[in-house]
């Protein structure tokens, strides 16, 4: 029994290295973009706000727009912090506002 030599023959050499270089510039930044995800979420602080009559998630935002931002951003972390699907709140309800936005 002989063992048969498989030859591969590049044709072309500029298409072999530019190929080459994509998928390690893919490759590294997929490494460092999970790395460089992990390190953005930091841990955000809060304020307990318990909710009192007449208050909607719109007046609620206002008060606590310490960064003068635009409310809707703030609506939206707040929603998102305490995982409300609707845009009603519940009198008595405590939930909580992030400071950081």
């Amino acid at each position: 029994m002989t063992k048969r030599r498989i030859r591969i023959r590049i044709v072309n050499k500029k298409r072999l290295v530019f190929s080459l270089t994509l998928i390690a510039i893919l490759a590294v930044s997929c490494v460092f973009g999970t790395v460089m995800g992990k390190e953005e979420q930091a841990e955000r602080t809060y304020v307990e706000y318990t909710v009192t009559s007449g208050d909607t998630l719109w007046s609620i935002a206002q008060k606590h727009n310490y960064a003068k931002t635009d409310v809707r951003e703030i609506i939206y972390n707040i929603k998102e912090a305490n995982a409300l699907v609707g845009s009603t709140v519940e009198q008595g309800r405590t939930i909580l506002i992030p400071l950081d936005m």
